[in-house]
């Protein structure tokens, strides 16, 4: 017999297990916590899947920005770029922020170097 006839047949009985466990699991808890204990073990179990998962976010990768980051904006710190239209800007922080070649109503363009060609020796 091929190979992937056994991986099903694999398969068909792990799920009949995994299924035969569930339904006598759930008979065995139905009598120990009543019909309104489901309530209480379904709140209990979502909230130690999402504490767990918070915990790991907080180890790895962290919940928090730093203080400086905070001030500065995410949107800065984040992505490198404002998230709102120059108008909503302060002036101080916009210094070279201009994207335009013609700059903004904001901000004075820039002086552009004279490039003047030398001759060679």
């Amino acid at each position: 017999m091929p190979d992937r006839v056994f991986r099903g047949l694999r398969a068909v009985l792990l799920a009949v297990v995994v299924t035969a466990l569930v339904i006598v699991g759930r008979l065995i808890l139905d009598q120990v916590v009543g019909p309104r204990g489901w309530y209480v073990l379904l709140f209990a179990g979502v909230f130690v899947t999402s504490y767990l998962t918070f915990w790991l976010i907080k180890k790895t990768y962290g919940l928090r920005v730093t203080a400086e980051e905070e001030e500065a904006g995410l949107d800065i710190s984040e992505h490198g770029m404002y998230g709102y239209p120059e108008q909503f800007i302060p002036v101080p922080e916009l210094i070279g922020y201009a994207t335009a070649p013609h700059g903004s109503r904001d901000i004075a363009t820039p002086a552009r170097p004279v490039q003047r060609e030398v001759p060679a020796t």
